[in-house]
C-alpha cells in the first residue's frame, strides 16, 4: 500500500488547468503553472487532462462534450481562473487539423495560436468573468504567444 496523503477538505481550487495527456510535457506544465501563481503548496488547481486540449474545445464535437465538465468544476469549486496549455509537436493536432502536419515549426506554432486563441473566446463567452489564459511549450521551452500576429 503506498504513502497517503491527508486531503485538505476546507481548500477549494480557483483555478482550472487544462492540459494534453501526452506525460512529456507533464512537468513543464505544472512548472509554468508555479511560475504564474496558479499552483503553489497552498494553492492545488483542478485540473482537466485531455489530448490536444484547445482543439478539444474548439472543434464543435468534443466542445459539446468538455463545456459541461468545465461548467460543472467551475460551479463546484467556484474556480476564476482556467488556463489552457497546448504542446508541439501535438500528435493529436497531426491527426486531426489540416495543414498540422505538413506544417513547419512556424507554422505548427500558428495553428496553435489560432487554436488556443478560439479557445479563448470560446470560454470566455460560455463563462463571463472567468480569468483564460493560454499557454503553448515547444521542446525546450514556453513560446511566448504575444508575437503570434492576431
Amino acid at each position: 500500500m503506498s504513502d497517503y496523503h491527508p486531503v485538505e477538505l476546507g481548500y477549494m481550487p480557483d483555478a482550472l488547468l487544462m492540459y494534453c495527456s501526452d506525460g512529456r510535457f507533464f512537468d513543464a506544465h505544472e512548472s509554468s503553472a508555479e511560475t504564474h501563481g496558479v499552483k503553489s503548496e497552498d494553492r492545488l488547481p483542478d485540473r482537466i487532462v485531455i489530448p490536444g486540449p484547445s482543439y478539444s474545445i474548439v472543434e464543435e464535437s468534443s466542445g459539446r462534450v468538455i463545456l459541461p465538465y468545465i461548467r460543472g468544476l467551475l460551479k463546484l469549486h467556484g474556480c476564476t481562473q482556467i488556463s489552457i496549455y497546448d504542446h508541439f509537436p501535438c500528435g493529436w493536432m497531426t491527426e486531426n487539423t489540416e495543414g498540422y502536419r505538413e506544417s513547419d515549426e512556424a507554422g505548427k506554432i500558428a495553428i496553435h495560436g489560432r487554436h488556443l486563441k478560439a479557445a479563448e473566446e470560446i470560454l470566455s463567452q460560455s463563462f463571463k468573468g472567468i480569468d483564460i489564459q493560454t499557454h503553448l511549450f515547444g521542446p525546450k521551452e514556453e513560446i511566448d504567444l504575444s508575437r503570434l500576429a492576431a
